[in-house]
C-alpha cells in the first residue's frame, strides 16, 4: 500500500514520500524471504500492515447496534496506533458513497446500520428469487421440448412459473454475459477464450429459455417455443461435450509433453515450477465449472491448469 501511497499525486508532502519510502526499504532489509500465490495478493511482500478502507465507519454485523459499538475496534489505543498510523488510517478511510448521503441527509448510525442489513437481506433474496426464476424457466423449457403445456413448479402454479421463467432465462444469459466481459478485461487470464466461449454458451441458453417461456405466455410468440426449447436443451449438451473435450485435451497434452522429458529434463521442470512459486504472481487460467467438477476441483475463480492435469 506505501507503494500506492508514494505514487498518490494527491499526497504532495515531501515528509510523507520520504518516510514511506524508509518504510519500504526497511521491509525489505526485515524481509529473509517470501513468497505469495495469486491477484488478490500480487502487491503482498512479506509484511501486512491494518489498513482498512472503512476505518471508523465500520457497522456492526447485527441488526441491532451494540450499545458499546467501536467502529475503531480499539485500535487506536493501541502503541502502534498511537505511533500515527491511527491517524494516517483517519486520512485514507471512506465510507460508502451510499452510506456518506445518508450521513448527509442527518440520519445517524444506528439507522444506517438497519438500512444497510436489510439491503443486504433484500439482495440475498432477490438473487435466490432469481436462482428459483432460473430453474422454474429450465423446467417449463423442458415442458415445451416435451411438447407439452407449463406445469407447476413445485409450488409454483404453471402459469407464474413459466412467466417468472422468462427473468430466470434472462438472468442467466446476463451472467453469460457478464462472464464474457470480465474474461474480457481480466488482463492476467492466459485462456480467455475458454471463458469467452463458457460465457456465450451461457448466454445463448439464458436466451433460449427465456425465449421458450416467452413463447408459452404470448400466443403470437408460440411459434418459437418448441425450436428455443430444443436449443435449450442442446446447448448445455454441446458444452458439456467441448468441456470434455478440451479438458480431455489438455490432460493428453500434459501426460504427452511429460513423457517425451528425459530424468533430467523433468528434474529440471521441478525445480522450475518450485522457482516459479516463489514469484510474486501466478498466471489465472480459466477452467469451467464442469470441468472443476469433472476434475474433483471445488475451488472457485480461475485455477492453474496444474492442478487440472494433475486430477
Amino acid at each position: 500500500y506505501l507503494r500506492y501511497v508514494l505514487a498518490d499525486k494527491k499526497i504532495p508532502d515531501p515528509a510523507v514520500k520520504e518516510n514511506g519510502q524508509k518504510v519500504i526499504d526497511a521491509v525489505k532489509g526485515a524481509v529473509i524471504g517470501e513468497f505469495h500465490t495469486g491477484k488478490a495478493v500480487k502487491d503482498a511482500h512479506g509484511i501486512s500492515g491494518y489498513i482498512p478502507d472503512d476505518y471508523g465507519f465500520d457497522l456492526p454485523p447485527t441488526f441491532f447496534t451494540p450499545k458499546n459499538w467501536d467502529p475503531k475496534h480499539g485500535y487506536e489505543n493501541l502503541d502502534f496506533g498511537k505511533s500515527g498510523w491511527n491517524e494516517f488510517l483517519n486520512a485514507v478511510a471512506k465510507d460508502t458513497k451510499f452510506h456518506t448521503f445518508l450521513r448527509n441527509q442527518g440520519v445517524p448510525d444506528h439507522v444506517i446500520n438497519k438500512i444497510d442489513k436489510i439491503g443486504g437481506a433484500a439482495k440475498k433474496t432477490a438473487l435466490f428469487a432469481l436462482a428459483v426464476a432460473g430453474n422454474a424457466g429450465n423446467y417449463e423449457a423442458y415442458q415445451a421440448f416435451r411438447k407439452k403445456p407449463p406445469k407447476d413448479f413445485f409450488y409454483i402454479p404453471a402459469k407464474i412459473a413459466s412467466e417468472i421463467g422468462i427473468a430466470g432465462g434472462g438472468y442467466t444469459a446476463f451472467k453469460g454475459a457478464q462472464k464474457i466481459l470480465e474474461a474480457l478485461g481480466n488482463e492476467d487470464l492466459k485462456n480467455k477464450s475458454a471463458a469467452v466461449i463458457d460465457g456465450a454458451f451461457d448466454t445463448a441458453q439464458g436466451i433460449a429459455v427465456a425465449a421458450a417461456n416467452i413463447g408459452m405466455n404470448v400466443a403470437k410468440a408460440s411459434g418459437i417455443t418448441t425450436p428455443a426449447a430444443i436449443v435449450a436443451f442442446a446447448i448445455p449438451i454441446a458444452k458439456m461435450v467441448y468441456t470434455m473435450y478440451t479438458t480431455f485435451k489438455q490432460q493428453q497434452q500434459g501426460k504427452q509433453a511429460s513423457s517425451e522429458m528425459d530424468p533430467m529434463e523433468k528434474l529440471a521442470r521441478i525445480q522450475m515450477e518450485k522457482s516459479a512459486n516463489l514469484q510474486e504472481k501466478q498466471d489465472d487460467y480459466y477452467v469451467s465449472p464442469l470441468a472443476k467438477d469433472i476434475a474433483g476441483l471445488a475451488s472457485p475463480g480461475t485455477v492453474n491448469p496444474k492442478d487440472l492435469l494433475q486430477k
